[in-house]
């Protein structure tokens, strides 16, 4: 049983590392807004998670009815999204050394406090089949960058130490200001992401009767192809699409 459950926790790591994505650059409604002097230094990107998704919402009347409407679907408690968290690591060349840059976060109940520094990520299921889920997210121009996500599951564990990865143990990359007024990369961010691929989520241990699998699954995906988001003057949209795949 031990070995069973090992082997699924690895299975994050093997998501991450077959991970690709498909891209596209939006030009329609990319322009900078009036009186918006954030957008020189952001760029939006679209992530479309694809696969079968149901976003779980806090208890209300309405939700309560669309969850008795949607009891058939057989797979929906398992994928349902609970939490999600989106990592990002960048790096000044496409083929750099990648650090952590920073970290969004979404908890479905409305009690749960996100992250430490993390910034709030708000998906959205589309279409009637519910396939696909976007998330729209602002990153620091100047760097390339690639995506990692960890749905219905919040601890990290690295092997190495055998301890519980904390908000402290990421430091995000920092910048300076140039002369032409645009940041400029500073210094790396940690963990890099060499490192962060090898840490593992929370193994079950098989002598604990209530340490068992749970709905929603836990999954997991990641944009590993680098998007250039190395220019100040394009204020595009990105479009970026991956699959979530099943850590069990």
């Amino acid at each position: 049983m031990k070995t069973f459950y090992k082997l699924c926790s690895m299975l994050l790591c093997s998501a991450f590392l077959l991970g690709g994505c498909t891209k596209e650059t939006q030009t329609d409604g990319g322009d900078p807004r009036p009186g918006d002097d954030s957008i020189a230094e952001v760029r939006e990107v679209m992530m479309t998670l694809k696969s079968q998704l149901v976003l779980q919402k806090g208890a209300t009347k309405a939700n309560a009815t669309a969850a008795t409407t949607t009891k058939a679907n057989a797979t929906a408690a398992e994928n349902a999204i609970s939490t999600l968290d989106v990592y990002v690591f960048g790096a000044e060349s496409e083929n750099g050394d990648y650090t952590f840059l920073e970290r969004f976060a979404y908890r479905a109940d409305s009690n749960d406090k996100l992250p430490k520094d993390a910034k709030e990520l708000q998906p959205n299921t589309t279409g009637a089949d519910g396939k696909e889920t976007t998330a729209l997210i602002k990153l620091k121009k100047g760097l390339f960058v690639k995506l990692y996500c960890i749905a219905n599951d919040t601890t990290l564990v690295d092997p190495a130490t055998d301890k519980v990865v904390k908000a402290a143990d990421f430091t995000p990359i920092t910048f300076t200001e140039s002369e032409d007024g645009t940041p400029r990369f500073a210094a790396e961010g940690k963990p890099q992401e060499s490192t962060f691929v090898g840490w593992h989520t929370r193994l079950l241990t098989a002598t604990a009767k209530a340490d068992t699998l749970v709905t929603p699954l836990a999954m997991a995906g990641a944009c590993t192809t680098p998007i250039d988001l190395t220019s100040f003057d394009n204020s595009a949209r990105v479009q970026v699409g991956f699959r979530l795949t099943r850590l069990v």
